[in-house]
């Protein structure tokens, strides 16, 4: 190769050739979108969080008779956690058919009252023949439910050996009461909804927000 085209070549190599594009660095705006499943019942307010600091979250002071809405989100898959998955965090066993019955998408929510958070949620059913199914589960609920109410703030075992029902403008709803004060596991069926919350008093409120 001659001088001339020699030094034509590395002008060519350093210079001119086209070399590939770096690959783009992911953003903010490339990263996939936190898709938030429609709330099943109005809030006041809304709260996006991860699961570690829900203990945290539930001592705060969230107004006073008010509903929020809380939404656990998977940082690591950036998605928001079904009611399975949430039952899987806290070791919660149901029947073994219950998922099929209900819609996994949820709305978790606290209902505050002087000070007091009280857990809840409200999911769709899928199958109209729940009740039987719920009521077989009454018989093992609380003993199903005790990492998760003991990290809720249950202090004690139940103070009856079985639920006990109640009506409240025309919607029956079931409830084992135990320690402490206004703490409870309470379950009710209206329309296509399945609600279950942690106090007496949630469980009141929740029906007369549904029905506004």
């Amino acid at each position: 190769m001659t001088i001339t085209a020699l030094t034509s070549f590395w002008y060519w190599y350093l210079k001119v050739r086209t070399r590939p594009a770096p690959a783009p660095a992911e953003t903010a705006e490339t990263k996939q979108e936190l898709i938030i499943p429609a709330a099943l019942i109005a809030t006041e307010a809304s709260r996006t969080l991860e699961i570690s600091i829900l203990d945290q979250v539930l001592k705060e002071d969230l107004g006073n008779n008010q509903f929020t809405r809380l939404i656990i989100k998977d940082p690591e898959e950036n998605k928001v956690l079904g009611l399975k998955e949430l039952f899987a965090t806290f070791e919660v066993k149901t029947p073994e058919t219950f998922y099929n019955n209900i819609d996994n998408n949820f709305t978790l929510f606290v209902y505050s009252s002087q000070g007091v958070n009280r857990l809840g949620f409200i999911t769709e059913v899928k199958e109209p023949d729940l009740l039987p199914l719920l009521k077989s589960w009454e018989n093992t609920m609380e003993k199903d439910l005790e990492t998760f109410s003991v990290f809720l703030g249950k202090t004690g075992p139940a103070l009856t050996s079985s639920f006990k029902e109640a009506t409240y403008k025309n919607t029956v709803f079931r409830y084992l009461s135990m320690p402490p004060e206004n703490f409870g596991i309470c379950w009710t069926l209206i329309d296509n909804y399945f609600i279950l919350t942690f106090s007496g008093e949630s469980m009141i409120e929740t029906i007369d927000k549904i029905n506004e």
